[in-house]
């Protein structure tokens, strides 16, 4: 009996000094662990660390952490970041605390140790979500060592729906986020982690606008043992946004996935597979409705030796917009036999330009430009593999280009003309006419959705294929285009500066006035208005005003906003200042006028063109300007002893494009005159 006891006193002494030996051992591996883990954070720009350390006792223990972070120069959160620290006094976002933590073996699935972390929200940002859920810790993890020393954690955020700031404002924003949990795997030696989360819906905004994103997944894992690598995955089922800004309307999308596998090989310089695709990206707006049933982006480099080869492929559609169809365009683009070292080098001077924009460093910017100069004289290959546009039948139009610098040929730094010797280029373009028809159809149809004043119609469609022909005939004037039936190709080479079309050797000047000639035959022909000589003073305006004398004496100025330009060229023949873009169809904008008087003076100004003035009076006369007297690119329309009735005004772009713009109108009496 007597040795029955001393045995099990002495079988308890060893348990017990074998379940100290073990603790101690865990709280060993545990601290190393932390600090380990301290190292990795100091590694992190922007980071610094106070303490970040493991207080270890007898059978359990804390860890102290006290952790700040503020975004480095080029990090894109840092404009933000310095905005809020101009008037919150922000120097940078810091966390502190402890965590207990206890020692095992019986902890949860026979680990090592384990860690419980709750997060009270603190009672300021309490104040501010006022649907927040009782006194719940925002965020809880759980966290267990194995005894390889790894470490699982799983984690969840608290769910909330509901007003962000006071609680009696209605213009507060409104948030909410559910179902936001998610596991983290990391390595005993933190070179590896894995990461996998979930969130059912993410929404916020303020009324009437609103952004939301719904069973959103990611998965990411990180190698860093012998070179870093990064992979990772993204999935959206749903992205919704509507509101009033940047424009009424609402636009939905998904689902939307992205993949990414990467692997740093110099320490600029990353290699992999990124691929992105969207599905049902559509744009429902006041003035204008668009589908796009997919776009996908794959970017892809290698590395081969101590080269880097680059290739990006972009496809997109088919899309309809305003009811018309349009295209699936494809887009494959290739920079290849980049110098790897060269490349680095370049990227790292870039960032640091990029840094200091505000004081920009003249020897980093010469670098730059030095750096870039050896990657070319390299020898990189870029090509245009295939642009093409699928409007009937794949590649209906399409375009390929090749170049890169000859062998042997320095890069000329102080003259144009060289650059023909240095380059070697070949581009192809073939295009079915019959396609490119449709093409311009399609775009008529979306203009007069854009306008909103007349249905497209027959006579519409009619003026579009006249706009067609009369461009197939400049075409087939154009000796650097070949067409044979419904068939339209150009190939041209440029070698030692030799240029061949279609062939045959061309003096590269006559290359280059020929194709200029080709673009502005092509212009004149698409845009000009085709039997619409005289705008239609008939058609319904895009605005109206009348002005009386009592409008005048007022003093309320008199001045409209107005979308200035179309795709109707005036050329001059109702005057020699009646030329520009308009709409044709409509007037810019008609007033009514019973004032009366000596002179009324029409002016528009736009910030972002060069406009004109056309105006048709009562009498039926046209007046017109395009750059006022003392105004530089402004017009300005003067007519004395103006009749009353209806005065029709178009606001003319000088180049083909559509601008804001301002009409003013303002009486001038005799004496106020220079």
């Amino acid at each position: 009996m007597r040795k029955a006891l001393i045995g099990s006193v002495c079988l308890v002494v060893a348990a017990a000094a074998a379940y100290l030996g073990v603790s101690h051992y865990i709280g060993g591996m545990v601290a190393a662990n932390v600090a380990l883990y301290e190292r990795r954070l100091l590694e992190i720009d922007g980071v610094s660390v106070t303490r970040f350390v493991y207080d270890k006792r007898l059978f359990d223990g804390h860890l102290v952490y006290d952790i700040a972070w503020r975004p480095p120069l080029e990090h894109p959160l840092r404009e933000a970041f310095d905005e809020i620290a101009k008037t919150d006094g922000l120097k940078e976002l810091r966390i502190a605390g402890r965590v207990p933590v206890r020692h095992g073996p019986w902890v949860g699935k026979f680990a090592a140790a384990r860690a419980e972390f709750a997060a009270a929200l603190p009672d300021e940002a309490r104040r501010q979500l006022p649907k927040y859920p009782g006194q719940a810790p925002w965020l809880t993890i759980d966290a267990i060592v194995e005894w390889s020393g790894e470490v699982n954690a799983a984690f969840r955020l608290v769910d909330y729906d509901g007003r962000v700031g006071e609680p009696d404002d209605p213009q507060q924003p409104v948030a909410a986020i559910e179902g936001l949990r998610g596991r983290a795997w990391i390595a005993r030696d933190a070179t590896r982690a894995t990461l996998e989360t979930s969130l059912s819906r993410l929404q916020g905004g303020a009324a009437p606008g609103s952004a939301e994103f719904r069973d959103v997944k990611l998965t990411g894992a990180l190698d860093i043992a012998a070179r870093h690598r990064l992979t990772g995955a993204l999935e959206i089922g749903a992205i919704g946004v509507k509101g009033e800004i940047p424009m009424p309307g609402g636009i939905a999308a998904g689902p939307f996935s992205l993949t990414l596998d990467a692997t740093r090989e110099w320490p600029f310089v990353w290699t992999g597979d990124f691929v992105s695709r969207l599905r049902g990206l559509a744009f429902d707006l006041p003035d204008l409705r668009a589908k796009v049933a997919a776009f996908d982006l794959r970017a892809v480099t290698i590395r081969k030796g101590d080269k880097v080869d680059s290739t990006i492929a972009i496809t997109m559609g088919p899309t309809t917009i305003a009811d018309a169809g349009f295209p699936a365009i494809a887009f494959d683009l290739s920079l290849r036999n980049l110098d790897g070292a060269t490349l680095n080098d370049w990227t790292a001077t870039l960032d640091s330009v990029v840094a200091k924009l505000d004081d920009p460093n003249p020897t980093a910017i010469e670098s730059l430009s030095r750096l870039g100069a050896k990657l070319v004289a390299a020898g990189p290959q870029f090509a245009i593999d295939r642009l093409s546009l699928s409007v009937r039948s794949p590649d209906d139009v399409k375009l390929t280009l090749q170049a890169q610098p000859t062998t042997g040929v320095e890069l000329p730094k102080d003259r144009f003309a060289p650059l023909f010797e240095w380059l070697d280029t070949r581009v192809n373009f073939t295009a079915n006419l019959g396609s490119i028809e449709a093409f311009v159809i399609a775009l008529a149809r979306i203009d007069s959705a854009l306008e909103a004043a007349v249905v497209f119609g027959p006579s519409e469609e009619r003026i579009a294929r006249e706009r067609f022909a009369r461009a197939k005939e400049i075409l087939a004037g154009i000796p650097i285009i070949a067409i044979q039936g419904d068939s339209l190709s150009v190939d041209a080479a440029l070698a030692r500066g030799q240029i061949s079309l279609n062939g045959r050797l061309t003096d590269p000047l006559q290359a280059l006035a020929a194709g200029a000639e080709a673009i502005d035959g092509l212009k004149a022909a698409l845009l000009t208005a085709t039997g619409r000589d005289i705008p239609d003073v008939h058609g319904v305006p895009s605005a109206t005003r009348a002005i009386s004398r009592a409008t005048f004496q007022s003093g309320t100025l008199q001045q409209l906003r107005v979308q200035a330009g179309g795709n109707d060229l005036m050329d001059g023949r109702l005057g020699a200042d009646c030329a520009g873009y308009i709409n044709a169809r409509r007037a810019t904008l008609v007033i009514d006028y019973t004032a009366g008087g000596d002179e009324v003076v029409f002016s528009a100004t736009s910030p972002d063109a060069d406009t004109a003035l056309i105006v048709h009076t009562p009498e039926g006369a046209w007046i017109c300007n395009d750059d006022g007297p003392e105004r530089g690119v402004d017009p300005i329309v003067r007519i004395e002893r103006p009749a009353p009735g209806r005065y029709h005004v178009w606001v003319a772009t000088v180049e083909p494009e559509r601008a804001e713009a301002i009409v003013q109108i303002t009486p001038t009496e005799p004496a106020r005159r220079r």
